[in-house]
């Protein structure tokens, strides 16, 4: 005989159970808010089965939509496309004293399409699951029945294949009571798949009560409380041969394929990596984890919603985000995607990421305060994902060597073509080109030859970004190209003085466009004499430049001073002093020999 407290218990957890049942619960239903589905489907279970009969019923268009499952590892979804507009409803007589003829059934546009026949026992708590559970290209259904008063913590699970027009009860039945034999605590089933091609199994959590001890009292196994169901061919059902799954086993979690694209912008004074992951349609798995392998510690970020971010592994470069513990259907979902960023000063690298299917969590053992349980998660994380390649902010070598970076950027072009990030060989081949360019002119001491090189490649990635660049390719040619560039020793051309002039122009630090043309006679004057190997004369004619920039400049300051009108042809202090100082670094340069 039960005692006065259990009794209380039982009480207080069947009530809560009433309250957020499709039955009894008096709040209004958002996808039902003015009642009228539920009056044309209670006129319809009445007129079809007896006055008697008392419903619940989900619109299965907005419960897949938002995974609304009995369970944190259920999954709610139409993978053929067969349920849209159904209307899944469960009825039962247990008002009248009858809890052995449930039924659940499909309604749409006005009539019952479907229904089970009245073998369900208790009355309908929801539903665990919709999916392709058994790979026969049907979705099933699984629906929780709870027995009620008498065993209100159990639920009876029913699995109802169905191919668009009619549904095929699939789970064993015991011979003696007409009742499914797959059963757990509330709320307590799990779905697992072990491979990409095998039926998934169903398990079950069998509390150690009296309630479950009566009524299986001998089933024993090595994994209790935990009971595996399987598939046959035929039914789900509990086997000889089904293989029992203890909780603390950590489960395949790489039966997935996802799809990863980043693009990385300026903001501000740092990079904005934007990343989107997206599961394939083909995937078996959600996936609930994701893991960047090789980031610089420096980095900010931003989770999706319900995700959280679980912090940066110091004795290794893993950053790891999860779906929310509180929200497990933020996993996502085949064809599903989501997105996050990341922010850092550190220029972009090519790195791994680790994605992890959504499975059944560790069950709370010992094994959670044992000190290699990181070791372990770490471990499960690496070999137990789907892996790929993207890019993130990475730490520089140290000590910094140019021509040694120009090797990591001709590295980042080969890796780029095989990932497919650059989608053809001879693009990848014209940036080959330009890097050895650069490292060639490195080699020889000859920076400036280095920096046009690399000037091409950056004037290239802008164009080739909107048809032979993917968004990861561009981020790893222009920023690690711009910070090589900035790296190197500065030495102006003619060339950047000519642009320099006309910048300066552009800006209103130089005025008329007579004098801006006889400064750029000069300047190409002296380019012809560079070219012939005659610095004298190119310095010559470089310091008739500066000469005209300064007696411009004069006036303009001497007119400034007596409140004259600038005249037309002036220099201001801005464009007298980069004019005059970049002439100045050239001619510092020039090889001191003379004219032949």
């Amino acid at each position: 005989m039960k005692n006065c407290a259990s009794q209380t218990m039982r009480f207080v957890a069947l009530l809560s159970v009433l309250l957020v049942s499709p039955l009894y619960s008096q709040v209004v239903d958002p996808d039902d808010p003015t009642g009228a589905i539920e009056a044309q489907l209670t006129s319809a279970v009445k007129n079809q089965f007896g006055s008697e009969y008392t419903l619940g019923f989900q619109v299965l268009d907005s419960v897949i939509a938002r995974n609304g499952s009995t369970s944190d590892n259920g999954e709610l979804s139409d993978p053929y496309g067969t349920l849209k507009g159904y209307i899944l409803f469960g009825a039962d007589k247990t008002e009248s004293f009858d809890d052995q003829h449930g039924i659940m059934g499909l309604y749409k546009n006005g009539q019952i399409v479907w229904h089970s026949d009245s073998v369900m026992k208790g009355y309908w708590g929801g539903t665990f699951a919709i999916k392709d559970i058994n790979q026969d290209g049907k979705v099933d259904i699984l629906v929780e029945w709870t027995p009620g008063m008498q065993l209100f913590s159990v639920r009876h699970l029913w699995i109802i294949s169905w191919n668009g027009t009619t549904g095929t009860v699939i789970n064993q039945t015991n011979p003696e009571n007409g009742n499914t034999t797959i059963h757990a605590s509330e709320s307590m089933f799990d779905l697992i798949s072990i491979d990409t091609s095998s039926a998934m199994l169903v398990r079950g959590f069998w509390p150690d009560e009296e309630d479950f001890l009566e009524w299986f009292p001998d089933k024993q196994f090595s994994t209790m409380p935990y009971v595996t169901y399987s598939w046959n061919g035929s039914q789900y059902g509990l086997w000889p041969d089904t293989r029992q799954i203890p909780r603390n086993e950590y489960l395949p979690a790489n039966l997935l394929r996802v799809n990863p694209s980043c693009k990385v912008i300026e903001e501000l004074d740092s990079l904005k990596y934007h990343y989107v992951f997206k599961n394939a349609a083909s995937s078996r798995q959600s996936f609930a984890k994701i893991a960047l392998v090789g980031l610089s510690a420096d980095y900010s970020q931003i989770a999706p919603a319900k995700w959280d971010y679980r912090g940066y592994m110091m004795t290794r470069p893993v950053a790891y985000w999860a779906s929310s513990l509180v929200a497990r259907s933020s996993a996502v979902r085949p064809g599903d995607k989501t997105e996050f960023r990341v922010a850092s000063k550190n220029i972009p690298g090519i790195i791994r990421f680790y994605a992890q299917g959504s499975r059944p969590s560790l069950r709370a053992t010992p094994l959670t305060v044992d000190p290699t349980i990181a070791d372990q998660f770490v471990a499960d994380l690496l070999n137990n994902s789907f892996v790929g390649s993207t890019v993130g902010p990475v730490k520089l070598l140290s000590p910094y060597i140019p021509i040694d970076f120009l090797d990591t950027l001709s590295s980042f072009t080969t890796q780029s073509r095989s990932l497919g990030w650059i989608k053809d060989q001879p693009t990848a081949d014209k940036y080959l080109g330009y890097f050895n360019s650069a490292r060639a002119a490195l080699q020889q001491n000859n920076a400036s030859a280095a920096r046009s090189a690399l000037k091409q490649v950056l004037r290239n990635v802008d164009v080739d970004s909107s048809s032979t660049l993917t968004s990861e390719a561009y981020a790893l040619l222009r920023f690690n190209t711009e910070y090589l560039v900035s790296q190197l020793p500065s030495e102006l051309t003619i060339d950047d003085l000519i642009a320099m002039k006309h910048e300066a122009y552009e800006k209103k630090w130089v005025g008329d466009d007579h004098f801006v043309k006889e400064l750029d006679n000069g300047l190409e004057n002296a380019k012809k004499h560079l070219a012939r190997g005659d610095s004298v004369n190119c310095g010559k004619e470089l310091e008739k430049f500066q000469e005209k920039v300064k007696r411009e400049y004069d006036k303009t300051v001497e007119n400034r001073k007596k409140n004259k009108p600038r005249d037309k042809r002036f220099v201001t202090e801005e464009g007298y002093a980069s004019l005059t100082k970049g002439a100045q670094s050239i001619i510092d340069r020039l090889p001191q020999k003379r004219k032949k």
